[in-house]
């Protein structure tokens, strides 16, 4: 199911083609709306800034990857994104609410094809969301790899349970578009670096912030994280 919404949620309104372009949708177990393809985000506030009544508020509208569709998320109170950036499934790019012409708190969700009011797509269709007034439930599961495209070995709704699998294997977890929520293989651990300077020579390489710390104190050093941020530093 292609839901905005993670977990339970409820359709108010049904899609009626020309009539309603989309599906109201509201969160149940939660407010935050999440992108629902990959691609780039086109428009990412209001409709119409000096009539905030109007139209569909503050929206977020993203362009599909490899298409001409475009994915809209009407009458959000807030928007977590930004015109022009990149965005994959299941990223949070607002928070529901009831902006614009709007009677409740709701999310409209729909597609156009090429932003065109004249081509609507199938909402139910494309999502996979029934046209019937309800409540549905989007089920978010974790699944547990080696790598992103190698065979899963564990597919679980609960985290407890995939973090129970990933650490028996040494692997990771990632959620349903490929996104790393935790890795257990050893490669992937942060280590600490203590140097003069990130580009001197490192006296200690650690996963134990308490190691690195003593080591640091010890030689008036810095500590670095795997990418070169500053941790702390003991120079004088």
């Amino acid at each position: 199911m292609q839901s905005p919404y993670k977990g339970k949620f409820k359709v108010t309104q049904t899609f009626k083609g020309s009539a309603h372009d989309g599906l109201d949708l509201v969160g149940l177990e939660s407010k935050e709306i999440h992108a629902t393809v990959n691609g780039v985000v086109e428009r990412a506030g209001w409709e119409n800034a000096s009539d905030k009544k109007q139209g569909f508020g503050q929206y977020v509208r993203i362009k599909q990857d490899n298409s001409t569709d475009r994915y809209y998320y009407g009458h959000l109170s807030e928007i977590k994104v930004k015109t022009g950036q990149t965005v994959r499934s299941g990223d949070i790019i607002g928070i529901e609410g009831s902006t614009g012409y709007s009677t409740g708190s709701h999310c409209h969700y729909c597609v156009r094809g090429n932003a065109s009011k004249n081509e609507i797509r199938d909402i139910n269709t494309i999502s996979g969301i029934p046209n019937k007034t309800g409540t549905y439930e989007n089920t978010y599961y974790y699944l547990v790899k080696k790598s992103w495209k190698a065979n899963t070995v564990r597919k679980t709704a609960y985290i407890s349970q995939a973090r129970i699998a990933a650490r028996r294997y040494g692997y990771v977890i990632y959620d349903e578009y490929g996104k790393t929520i935790y890795s257990y293989r050893e490669s992937d651990k942060p280590y600490y670096y203590v140097k003069k300077s990130w580009k001197g020579v490192t006296v200690k390489a650690t996963s134990y912030i308490s190691q690195a710390r003593i080591t640091a104190k010890r030689y008036k050093y810095v500590i670095y994280d795997h990418t070169g941020k500053t941790v702390y530093s003991y120079r004088e």
